[in-house]
């Protein structure tokens, strides 16, 4: 029996309904509080300040105009995030940059997969770009219901594996794209996210770290740029079966190798995304735990609904400076961006478990998916809810994106030799 389609379109339906509510509580709100007139009157005031520091915006970064304005608009958004006045906001900053590697983690591979090339889920890039535009709680969804809808990969759209035909094959990536992968994300993402970081004026200048926000505000084009290299030396210098122009190996061989790496990704990923909600969670509930050692001002900043609880929906309340109205707008962002990934990868796990389900799509699914009752799935459940809570959802996301993986591509005996 061919696997129904019915949790893709419903679990698209779902994301897309998040990203309808993304932008409600986001630009929405910003709107009836205020907070993007006072951006807007920022961004339009004949000498352009930087808020609370009143340092002067920094004008020229690349020379083309539409660029180094669309920059100077996301660094005037942003630098309340960053400036250090409102503990609880760089707080709920940290925290969304490391859950974002989760979502990006997903993007970045299912982009490059055999399977969608030449989809319009492979221009990640485009899609990366559009999330610094209009948020990553608004794009991140609307991309993962694109894929439920249209990718190979996502199981709907593959018929059963026969001796002739193994869908799996669509879930291949070109190692030395995986190779590239963390590199390119850690020099082009994670390292500017760590500089901008840094105080100012005492180890940076104002402009400098403007500067180094200009990197992070286009991070998927030095992304993109950094993989293009990184994948043209790796396929000059390493020998097989990392260079693609060697000897053909065989689909199992492939997969192992395909496998192996990948899981070395999700690692990473769970580790930039675990440590980021550790700390931020640590640092949320200290101020309950341990009121003496803050001061009420801080005590309210910090604590764990101002971090992880969105306002409603329809808050109205006026804001008085940026930062107060960036607050409630990340902490939405923040939400729907944990939330949707995790929702997408449930789904895909989900798929995944059906497809390959007594193994038939080789030994490898054959014992890790025997038996698909109410009780296997409450310990899924179960271990999913343990490592949100513990890890955060970018932990979660990583443990059923790398046991998807592990269904489909089979067992991972690439420690051993590949001949």
């Amino acid at each position: 029996m061919a696997l129904s389609d019915s949790p893709n379109k419903t679990a698209a339906a779902s994301l897309l309904a998040l990203s309808l509510l993304a932008i409600w509580g986001t630009w929405g709100i910003g709107g009836r509080t205020g907070f993007l007139g006072l951006l807007k009157d920022a961004l339009e005031a004949k000498i352009q300040r930087l808020p609370v520091v009143n340092e002067p915006v920094k004008q020229f970064y690349t020379g083309i105009g539409p660029i180094d304005h669309f920059i100077r608009r996301l660094n005037m958004f942003l630098w309340p995030a960053i400036d250090g006045t409102w503990p609880g906001l760089c707080l709920v900053a940290w925290e969304l940059n490391g859950q974002f590697s989760a979502a990006w983690m997903i993007a970045g591979i299912e982009g490059l997969r055999q399977g969608n090339r030449g989809k319009l889920i492979s221009y990640t890039t485009i899609f990366g770009l559009i999330s610094q535009t209009f948020t990553f709680a608004v794009t991140v969804p609307f991309y993962l219901s694109l894929h439920l809808l249209t990718s190979p990969t996502s199981l709907a759209t593959l018929q059963p594996p026969t001796n002739d035909i193994d869908p799996s094959a669509a879930f291949l990536v070109n190692p030395a794209r995986l190779l590239a992968w963390p590199i390119a994300f850690t020099l082009s993402y994670l390292l500017p996210t760590f500089l901008v970081t840094l105080p100012c004026p005492s180890y940076t200048s104002f402009s400098t770290r403007q500067t180094i926000m200009a990197f992070w505000d286009l991070y998927p084009i030095p992304f993109k740029l950094l993989q293009i290299v990184l994948v043209r030396v790796f396929t000059s210098i390493l020998p097989p079966p990392i260079n693609p122009k060697s000897k053909p190996q065989s689909l199992p061989h492939r997969k192992a190798l395909t496998l192996h790496l990948l899981g070395a990704i999700y690692a990473f990923s769970a580790l930039v995304s675990g440590l980021s909600h550790i700390i931020t969670l640590t640092l949320s509930l200290s101020p309950l735990l341990f009121p003496a050692l803050f001061t009420p001002a801080a005590r309210d900043s910090l604590s764990f609904g101002n971090i992880f609880v969105p306002v409603s929906p329809w808050y109205n309340e006026k804001v008085e400076h940026l930062g107060g109205g960036l607050w409630r707008f990340l902490v939405w962002n923040l939400a729907v961006s944990e939330v949707a990934p995790l929702v997408w990868a449930g789904v895909a796990y989900w798929n995944a478990r059906l497809r390959f389900a007594g193994g038939e799509g080789g030994k490898g699914g054959e014992d890790r998916v025997r038996g698909n009752g109410w009780g296997v799935w409450g310990a899924v459940v179960g271990k999913i809810a343990a490592l949100t809570l513990i890890g955060g959802p970018g932990v979660a996301i990583a443990w059923l994106a790398w046991e998807r993986e592990k269904i489909v591509l089979g067992p991972l005996r690439v420690s051993k030799r590949i001949e």
